[in-house]
């Protein structure tokens, strides 16, 4: 699983079951929702929180077509990731029925699979799903290559059928990964075959700025004396956030009235307010930054 934020990490401790916080370290379920609707942590739960959307099933790695995240296509020229003609720990002729790992990210460059030293576009994160082309050579009897995500299971379809009336077969398709596991793919052969890895892009989930979705951070209440004109910073929006606005509550009165005059953003990441007391006697002022969650 990639980093997450210190914003979706208070959010998913809210969370009182394990479905539900995986889903908001992944940006399925909004921070900002949570942290909104939930004050406190919820009682630990084997079943599925109401805020959860989906089933125990979607802990597994984000399938292609996966209902909960669509996913986005990022094309790169193509990159010549493996190639076990080549010399390294996990090149060599792929012996029959034994499986052999793979990484399709920049972290591939450096474990021996006799691809290219570097791919211009290509991610080191290893995301849900890849579009590869995969070329059999080598090979001196008829078999089929068999392809799945890293540490899964050996499915009951072939990716690739080859024989020996030809010298090579490529096929092009998009193969479900690890989502941010240290590698990528596993490959298992009937039939003992060299195999090249060309990448074509990666699938992750979109990204952007969430609609709608804000939470309000308080600074430090404030007070402030009669006649006194005073700088007022709300708190400062959490890492996974950005600062749109801001808004103010005061202990105003028909007698005791706060008026702002200024208003903006400190850093990108904070409002604040000059307000003058027009009273005769102390008030209150806070500040809040309104967060949105970028997701």
């Amino acid at each position: 699983m990639q980093a997450a934020t210190p914003w979706k990490l208070y959010a998913a401790s809210l969370v009182g079951d394990y479905t539900g916080m995986i889903q908001v370290l992944r940006g399925e379920i909004k921070a900002g929702n949570v942290i909104n609707t939930l004050s406190s942590p919820q009682p630990h739960a084997r079943a599925s929180s109401s805020l959860a959307v989906g089933s125990p099933s979607s802990l597994s790695p984000l399938a292609l077509g996966s209902t909960t995240s669509q996913l986005v296509f990022t094309p790169i020229p193509p990159c010549r990731i493996a190639d076990t003609r080549e010399s390294g720990a996990r090149t060599g002729i792929l012996a029959a029925g034994v499986p052999r790992t793979f990484d399709l990210s920049t972290g591939g460059f450096a474990k021996g699979q006799g691809g290219s030293t570097s791919c211009p576009g290509l991610t080191s994160f290893n995301f849900s799903a890849w579009s590869v082309n995969i070329t059999v050579t080598g090979y001196g009897s008829t078999g089929f290559l068999e392809v799945y995500p890293f540490g899964g299971s050996v499915p009951a379809t072939s990716i690739s059928n080859f024989g020996p009336a030809l010298s090579a077969i490529a096929n092009s398709s998009t193969l479900t990964g690890c989502y941010g596991c240290t590698d990528s793919i596993d490959l298992v052969a009937s039939a003992a075959t060299h195999v090249v890895l060309d990448v074509y892009g990666y699938f992750q989930v979109p990204t952007g700025y969430s609609t709608g979705v804000v939470t309000l951070m308080a600074g430090t209440m404030s007070t402030v004396p009669a006649g006194i004109y005073q700088y007022v910073q709300g708190g400062s929006c959490p890492a996974g956030t950005i600062v749109i606005g801001g808004a103010q509550t005061n202990s105003s009165s028909s007698t005791n009235t706060i008026l702002t005059s200024d208003h903006n953003i400190i850093s990108g990441t904070t409002w604040y307010e000059y307000v003058k007391n027009t009273g005769t006697a102390s008030a209150t002022v806070t500040v809040y930054s309104t967060c949105q969650d970028v997701s």
